[in-house]
């Protein structure tokens, strides 16, 4: 039997608008699925541990006599929900992962994560909000998040190495270490852009930041945070000594 091109061209662009129109509907009905009766003012019932990263996409400015520290950095963390957990339903078997549009993202509990040592942060959103979410067939959500971010930074340095270091400071502002834990993630916890530096006064020591997590006790609990600690070397230049 012999087809005309134009049957053939009718039958390949009837065959793609089918896998769309399936693919289109199998994201719709999983989100439907995941997010029906699904309250995400309620944290998950077990003990959340958010995995943290960042991608320190660039260092502006370290100011040490007003004792601050401008970046930009890509945020991420990853935590478990069960609520979510989609492995279970066959119908969503070859999904690897749902990326949550922004109308579901305002039903989705998300830890509330701040940094303790901020002084400014700002998102951006001039063409589309710079953030995504993910959710794994495992109920593991990843949440991704670009900003500028000021934070406080030591004004004192070791005079006699020149060494400056300068922190970011990670928490829960609500929930204590008995609800929430933090930690950082196995691979590639810190990432960062060798070329991001820009200013000529510091050294990026990129081989020597650091990171742990602590307890911390207040008034109203104990909380767990997590902090990342950034090495710079002070480039002192005589001229600056020099009379003009």
């Amino acid at each position: 039997m012999k087809f005309s091109s134009y049957t053939v061209g009718f039958l390949l662009v009837f065959g793609l608008s089918s896998c769309y129109a399936d693919y289109y509907q199998e994201q719709e009905n999983l989100l439907e699925t995941l997010f029906s009766g699904y309250n995400g003012q309620i944290k998950p019932q077990h003990k959340v541990n958010v995995s943290l990263s960042l991608y320190m996409r660039a260092f502006f400015e370290v100011n040490l006599s007003k004792g601050f520290m401008d970046s930009q950095v890509t945020f991420r963390q990853r935590w478990n929900d069960e609520r979510l957990v989609f492995s279970n339903k066959p119908e969503f078997s070859d999904l690897e992962y749902i990326t949550v549009n922004s109308e579901y993202f305002k039903n989705l509990w998300t830890p509330d994560t701040f940094f303790r040592n901020e002084i400014d942060s700002h998102t951006f959103e001039n063409m589309s909000p710079n953030f995504y979410a993910r959710i794994f067939p495992n109920g593991d959500v990843l949440y991704s998040s670009r900003l500028n971010l000021k934070t406080t930074c030591n004004a004192m340095w070791n005079q006699d190495t020149n060494i400056v270091n300068c922190p970011i400071q990670i928490a829960s502002y609500g929930w204590q270490s008995k609800d929430i834990e933090y930690s950082w993630m196995t691979d590639n916890p810190v990432f960062i852009n060798k070329e991001g530096a820009f200013f000529s006064n510091f050294l990026l020591e990129t081989e020597k930041y650091s990171t742990s997590t602590k307890e911390i006790k207040t008034s109203t609990g104990v909380y767990n945070s997590a902090n990342v600690n950034f090495v710079f070397k002070h480039i002192i230049n005589p001229k600056m000594f020099c009379n003009a």
